[in-house]
């Protein structure tokens, strides 16, 4: 079965894989599914516009990386389902 997106807002997406993603007003991403949920820190971009992600602040969380790993490009992909150019640093 292939993953499908739904937008669920302006500036939030669910997934058929049992994720959501949602960009914060004050900054930041949520991600959320049936593990819990976080915020991946973010900035915004320039030139290109778009939203920069930060998956050190996961880490610096306590998250593992494999849940990082599983985190971000879930994240990416909710993003530009969004419309957004999204970069990871």
């Amino acid at each position: 079965m292939d993953e499908k997106l739904e937008k669920t807002g302006e500036h939030g997406v669910r997934s058929t894989e049992g994720f959501a993603v949602e960009i914060q007003r004050f900054g930041g991403v949520l991600y959320r599914d049936a593990n819990g949920e976080v915020i991946i820190g973010t900035s915004w971009l320039g030139k290109p516009s778009g939203i920069m992600l930060h998956p050190g602040t996961l880490g610096a969380n306590g998250l593992d990386q494999a849940r990082i790993d599983l985190i971000i490009p879930r994240a990416v992909r909710s993003l530009q389902h969004l419309g957004w150019y999204v970069d990871v640093r």
